[in-house]
């Protein structure tokens, strides 16, 4: 069976195994048409971390506004960085 989590923590860098980027959200026919209309809404923006090895998205929540979507990205590289895949899952994913 593999690791949930991705590659053994061998106790280095998330960033070595994850990446974190913004991207706009998917959106149906509704949502592009609201965009049109309502302009000053602004897009519909979701932090996505995938595994870099397979590419596969692994976290996928609302960013916020263009603002708190960049300062987001920043903590969550900051945090790839520091933590190892195991520390930095256990912070950002959510138990039902």
């Amino acid at each position: 069976m593999t690791n949930p989590d991705g590659p053994k923590d061998s106790g280095d860098a998330a960033a070595n195994h994850l990446e974190a980027e913004i991207q706009e959200r998917p959106g149906s026919l509704f949502r592009r048409l609201r965009r049109r209309l309502q302009p000053e809404r602004g897009m519909d923006l979701d932090l996505v971390i995938f595994r870099l090895s397979t590419g596969d998205e692994v976290i996928r929540a609302d960013a916020g506004t263009l603002g708190q979507a960049d300062r987001l990205l920043q903590r969550v590289r900051r945090e790839l960085r520091m933590k190892t895949v195991r520390e930095f899952m256990a912070d950002w994913t959510f138990r039902g």
